[in-house]
């Protein structure tokens, strides 16, 4: 409910919530059981700076797995991804590095 919030820092802190869930097994077996994926690239490509480091911290963690990197690849991220690590901010850029890096390694 909250990663469709209208304020981007209430959307913020969802994403970074799911951040903090992501760093268990069940916690991102759970985001994906909800469809937690699609939102967060929705973030990357037309979040806030806050917004979109989180969303992409995120996608790191969840794709962490296999399910987690096919729900990423699902959801189109690869392409936003890329375009982040020209971000403004280190924070966006290094989420989307570790994203980007758990996409292509096998965990």
């Amino acid at each position: 409910r909250f990663l469709r919030a209208e304020d981007a820092g209430q959307r913020a802190e969802a994403a970074e919530a799911l951040g903090a869930i992501a760093l268990e097994d069940t916690g991102r077996a759970e985001i994906l059981r909800v469809g937690g994926v699609p939102p967060l690239v929705r973030y990357l490509r037309a979040g806030t700076a806050r917004e979109r480091a989180a969303a992409a911290t995120t996608v790191a963690r969840i794709a962490m797995t296999e399910d987690g990197r096919q729900a990423a690849v699902d959801a189109d991220a690869a392409v936003p991804l890329a375009e982040l690590l020209n971000a403004a901010t280190s924070e966006e850029r290094t989420g989307a590095a570790r994203a980007i890096a758990a996409l292509v390694f096998d965990a």
